[in-house]
């Protein structure tokens, strides 16, 4: 068993006790330990990512066909679709997505395609909606996602309404954010986002309201844009005052 060192010369007894205490708690740290960070020990060279992937476009068709349809994403907040009737449409690519209060306070959401011909059910977002009607033909769902009209019926024959809701996709919410997911068999959104939640529990995101929202097209593929709010490592150079913060 190793012993602790003495303390420094002038240090106060209470001083020396607490010094003399925290080093016999803390055994010393080998070099491999001080070394890692919040995702683990580094690794012994650089991961070149190649720079195709931001712009070439078999690989931008890769993942939307691979990924954006399996992953959860953050589509609006809760104050978006807090009463019955609001809606806000997602739209990610070629995909969308219809977010709605039902009138039993229940939140869902839908692949925004009319059953009938593919046409944009609703766009936009705002509140009072009474029904999903798509406007090309008519069709329309209630808030839950039945088909309850469609026009001229008879003339399709023996349809029975039940055969044709709304495509529905996953949708949790978590600290006054709506997530959506259009794979029916992706993992809950508490497994997706693993240890994010007690990460910045600090920050009480929760508490947090959304006043406006705005969108902001770039011409660029979106890793260029996530990359940049994802690390830190620009802040020394680009914005030094955070440091001071």
């Amino acid at each position: 068993m190793s012993t602790p060192e003495p303390a420094p010369a002038g240090w106060s007894g209470e001083r020396a006790k607490r010094a003399m205490n925290v080093a016999a708690g803390n055994p010393s740290r080998t070099r491999s330990h001080v070394q890692e960070d919040a995702i683990g020990a580094p690794p012994e060279s650089p991961t070149l990512v190649p720079a195709e992937r931001y712009y070439s476009p078999a690989f931008a068709a890769l993942e939307v066909e691979r990924m954006w349809p399996k992953v959860w994403q953050l589509a609006c907040m809760v104050d978006h679709v807090s009463e019955p009737g609001d809606y806000f449409e997602y739209r990610c690519g070629p995909y969308g997505v219809l977010i709605v209060r039902g009138d039993d306070g229940v939140l869902r959401a839908f692949q925004n395609v009319c059953r009938h011909r593919g046409n944009s059910v609703c766009t936009g977002s705002g509140s009072g909606l009474r029904e999903l009607k798509c406007g090309y033909h008519g069709w329309t769902w209630d808030l839950a996602g039945m088909l309850k009209r469609v026009p001229n019926r008879k003339g399709f024959g023996a349809l029975r309404m039940s055969d044709f809701p709304l495509i529905p996709a996953r949708v949790e919410t978590w600290a006054g954010l709506v997530f959506v997911n259009l794979d029916p068999g992706a993992v809950s959104l508490a497994e997706y986002l693993e240890a994010i939640p007690s990460d910045i529990a600090w920050c009480g995101l929760a508490n947090f309201r959304c006043y406006a929202t705005l969108t902001v097209e770039v011409e660029a593929n979106w890793k260029t844009i996530a990359d940049g709010y994802s690390e830190t490592y620009h802040i020394q150079t680009l914005h030094p005052e955070l440091l001071r913060c």
